[in-house]
């Protein structure tokens, strides 16, 4: 009998112990997470805050420009004569223009001409190439929501660990209980 009635204080006790839900466990975590955050990079947590992300940018884009160049137009006229040999010659032909220069001349009936590009620079103005401009504006308001979460005292926790230890001594009780019953009962059946 007393037996028993030790069972069932041991059980009345273990369901009257506390332990806390998952949900609180898990925001009580969060909010050590947020107060270590303001620790280390000052955000302050208790008011509303709003974060404006403001990026341009520019596309400059390649223009061809085709502008027009005058033609110029050279002439000269030379004699040949024939030498003694019967051979065509003439004496040398120099024209210049503001992009090339040509040199020829007739050398024993064989004609040998030159031409050389002239390095020019040509100035043009580009007057506002194309560009685009794209402004793309981010706005994030972060709002803190406040949250009631029952904290737990000291003698709270430790009535849940108290409640956990006599939760295991309850199994192991009631183990033995049935150890002894069914000794008791084996007993009786011989």
């Amino acid at each position: 009998m007393r037996n028993i009635t030790t069972f069932i204080i041991l059980i009345l006790i273990v369901l009257s112990s506390c332990i806390t839900s998952r949900p609180e466990r898990l925001e009580s975590k969060r909010q050590r997470k947020c107060e270590l955050a303001n620790y280390r990079w000052g955000c302050n947590l208790s008011s509303d805050s709003v974060m404006i992300i403001r990026e341009t940018i520019t596309e400059l884009r390649d223009t061809t420009i085709f502008f027009y160049v005058p033609a110029d137009t050279v002439s000269d006229t030379l004699f040949v004569f024939f030498d003694d040999n019967g051979l065509v010659n003439s004496k040398p032909s120099t024209l210049d223009t503001e992009f090339a220069s040509s040199w020829a001349q007739v050398v024993q009936g064989k004609l040998y001409h030159d031409l050389v590009q002239k390095e020019k620079e040509l100035a043009a103005t580009i007057k506002d190439a194309i560009q685009k401009h794209s402004k793309i504006e981010y706005k994030a308001v972060i709002k803190t929501i406040e949250k009631e979460v029952n904290r737990l005292t000291g003698w709270q926790k430790f009535f849940i660990i108290i409640g956990k230890v006599f939760s295991i001594l309850t199994l192991f009780t009631f183990g033995y209980v049935v150890i002894q019953v069914i000794k008791w009962l084996k007993e009786i059946v011989k």
